[in-house]
């Protein structure tokens, strides 16, 4: 079966509106866990009948220019490899201001 753009994208477009909404109460919920969390009313890892939660750290490092120009020496000498790969971004049509 062969479907159209316009309906390919308004799926997508509106999948996308919903997901968006989800994860805003996703992120508002774990918020309200984090709240809990720190006034001592539940540990950093627990389980319920409907599932389990675990409070996890992720640690970043920040780097130095220094890194950033022998990265940037590394592409313009080849050193360093690219990769690229592709994907299709979806947006939906912007709200017309009056």
């Amino acid at each position: 079966m062969t479907t159209s753009p316009d309906t390919l994208i308004a799926f997508i477009t509106s999948a996308q509106a919903q997901i968006k909404a989800t994860q805003a109460h996703i992120d508002a919920c774990k918020l309200q866990l984090q709240a809990l969390y720190e006034t001592g009313e539940i540990p950093d890892k627990l389980s319920t009948p409907f599932g389990s939660a675990t409070l996890t750290q992720r640690s970043t490092w920040a780097y130095s220019s220094a890194v950033r120009q022998l990265q940037e020496l590394e592409q313009l000498e080849g050193i360093a490899t690219k990769k690229t790969s592709s994907s299709w971004t979806i947006r939906p049509v912007a709200d017309e201001q009056p």
